[in-house]
């Protein structure tokens, strides 16, 4: 298993009290306060602690449940299994915008369990967390792939290098501290001559990475499988558009890949182009190296493009808010759709940044999140944050979450945007009995999930410090009536719909026309396209069809069905003495609006309310 996927349980857990022994890389150094919680419900997830290998239960293992929700808030509970090896955590939420990871730490050694998301319709969940065997010998490892990538930052040049390890046995290598001087580590690595701001993911060295001046040594755990080591550096300050250094490569690498900014002159020969699949991210080459002797360096040399320094390169395109609101808090989900404009990249600076983002006053656990690989975001000094780092040609999107205070209904969501902006989404987390109030937003139809319905408000053309505003309010609770009103009500509409039915019997008695339409194919095809007609408006009433394909769906399905009415009525007439029914009458037994078949007395359809009479014209508007 990868470090890249279990990255953020392992490091959380190993820099929270319970599972002590991390260390805060350069940046980011301090005490770091234990998550809350998991989020509170109805599930269970129940789980079993086994040997890898035998298959035997582990009593007494120390359990972790790390939650992380879509909006990025995270959440521990710990426990411990029983003499069976079993554990559960019970009274947890069950939503499907809710992932769970369970790790377990047994011999001081962290491992990994499952991911879990519950199912709608599922309260209990099952899962094993298997503990291989430990090994402190490093010949059962092999060294896998190595990268380095450049990227260029707002202070100069910054280097990611991942370096993976291929363990293909059944037991997890690792070497206590007690045990490193006899023992040599899973992985040896060597910083650049000068680099600063050592970091690793989370801003947390794990226990089983070790820095001695620029060497970089990985005691594990390594568990079977294929991991990763991924740290990053920046260069010390030199030429912003060229890049230097000798690359001094791990022992064993099965391949070398350089990645380097589009754009940028690769000078370093030997290396060829390497094909990339389509997901690849298109602001970047890649060129692999041939496999040297241990011990080698790699001279890299690329040259950069000149960066280009705009202010406020980035232009907004629409801001989305999505609110969840109680009586206590209003949880905002912002996603900023920018657009960065001409054929290069931007260098957003502290200067002159990329775009600046204000904030509401009052927030609290404030998230951040990009689709730039370069972009980072940074306090403004006027307030709000300020997107730095470099940015590519085309769409930027930027996400923000935070917690507004909130004093119960009504509650009210503000918003003030310091840039222009053509077009404001909000959608509001629907309980069924909400209200919504605005002067400046306007009801769209509702939005719908797999599991929830969202209220939908717009806004066009937003001008540079404008506050848009919408107050959000419960339904007032329905009068409910006395149970002898209630059964007097039920009597009266007893009677009101027995007179109902009846009534038009009765007249077309009296009339004498009440007669039964003769069955024909072409009346049990109308009648199915009535059918399906009705089927179109319920689909179009939940939201199944589209406003803009439910106009031309209801006209075709209308014209077939006046086309079979017309196909009836001008049949063969049937053989007799009688007079033939007058053409009103028979016009009168059918809708031409909905195809309903009525009785002659009627003058409205039962079904849609449509007057009786002249069909319409089939090129009429739906």
């Amino acid at each position: 298993m990868r470090i890249a996927v279990w990255g953020a349980l392992l490091a959380l857990l190993l820099c929270l009290p319970v599972f002590s022994g991390a260390q805060p890389s350069d940046a980011g150094a301090g005490s770091r306060a234990a998550p809350p919680d998991v989020p509170g419900g109805d599930g269970t997830l129940r789980g079993v602690v086994l040997e890898a290998v035998k298959g035997t239960p582990l009593p007494d293992v120390e359990i972790a449940l790390y939650a992380l929700s879509a909006e990025g808030v995270p959440g521990l509970r710990r426990g411990r299994s029983d003499e069976q090896g079993r554990f559960a955590f019970e009274g947890i939420a069950r939503s499907a915008n809710l992932a769970y990871l369970v790790g377990a730490r047994y011999r001081d050694v962290p491992f990994p369990g499952a991911r879990v998301v519950f199912a709608p319709d599922e309260t209990v969940r099952e899962v094993e967390v298997r503990i291989s065997p430990l090994s402190s010998e490093r010949a059962a490892l092999a060294m896998g792939a190595a990268e380095l990538r450049l990227q260029r930052t707002p202070t100069g040049i910054r280097l990611v290098q991942t370096l993976r390890v291929e363990n293909p046995g059944p037991a997890t290598f690792h070497v206590s501290p007690a045990q490193r001087a006899a023992h040599e580590p899973a992985l040896r690595a060597r910083l650049p001559a000068g680099a600063e701001n050592f970091q690793m993911p989370l801003g947390v060295i794990p226990e089983g990475v070790e820095r001695r001046g620029r060497e970089l040594l990985w005691w594990g755990p390594v568990h079977p499988g294929s991991q990763e080591l991924v740290f990053s550096v920046d260069l010390p300050a030199g030429d912003p558009e060229r890049v230097a250094l000798d690359w001094e490569l791990p022992d064993g690498a099965e391949s070398l890949r350089l990645w380097i900014p589009s754009g940028a002159r690769l000078e370093t020969r030997g290396l060829t182009p390497a094909a990339l699949p389509p997901e690849a991210n298109p602001g970047y080459a890649a060129f692999d190296a041939p496999r040297a002797a241990p011990g080698h360096s790699l001279a890299v040399a690329v040259q950069l493009p000149a960066a280009r320094l705009v202010p406020d390169a980035a232009k907004a395109v629409e801001v989305r808010a999505v609110l969840t609101v109680d009586d206590a808090a209003i949880e905002v989900t912002e996603t900023h759709v920018l657009q960065v404009e001409g054929e290069d990249r931007v260098l957003g600076t502290h200067e002159m940044p990329l775009y600046r983002l204000a904030l509401p006053p009052n927030l609290a656990r404030l998230r951040f999140g990009t689709s730039g690989t370069g972009v980072t975001s940074l306090p403004d000094d006027r307030g709000g944050l300020i997107l730095m780092g470099e940015a590519e040609p085309g769409e930027l999107r930027v996400e923000i979450a935070y917690r507004l205070p909130s004093a119960g209904f009504p509650a009210r969501f503000e918003r003030t945007l310091d840039r222009a902006t053509p077009l404001l989404s909000v959608y509001i987390a629907d309980t069924g009995n909400l209200l919504t109030r605005s002067d400046r937003l306007h009801g769209r139809r509702p939005a719908r999930t797999s599991d929830l319905t969202y209220l939908h408000l717009e806004a066009f053309q937003i001008d540079a410090g404008e506050t848009v505003g919408v107050e959000i309010a419960r339904q007032p609770p329905r009068m409910r009536l006395s149970d002898s009103a209630h059964r007097g009500a039920v009597a009266l509409g007893g009677v009101l719909v027995l007179v109902l039915l009846v009534g038009p019997l009765w007249s077309g008695r009296a009339e004498g026309r009440v007669e039964e339409e003769p069955e024909s194919p072409a009346r049990r095809e109308r009648e199915a396209v009535i059918a399906a007609l009705r089927d179109l408006e319920h689909d179009f009433e939940t939201g199944k069809v589209e406003a803009d394909e439910y106009p031309k769906l209801r006209q075709a399905l209308r014209s077939q069905a006046i086309a079979l009415l017309r196909q009836e009525r001008e049949g063969p007439a049937p053989a007799g003495d009688g007079e033939a029914e007058p053409a009103a009458a028979a016009e009168a037994r059918h809708c031409m609006e909905c195809g309903t078949p009525a009785l002659a007395a009627q003058r409205f359809c039962g079904h849609c309310g449509s007057r009786l009479g002249e069909p319409p014209d089939e090129g009429a508007d739906a």
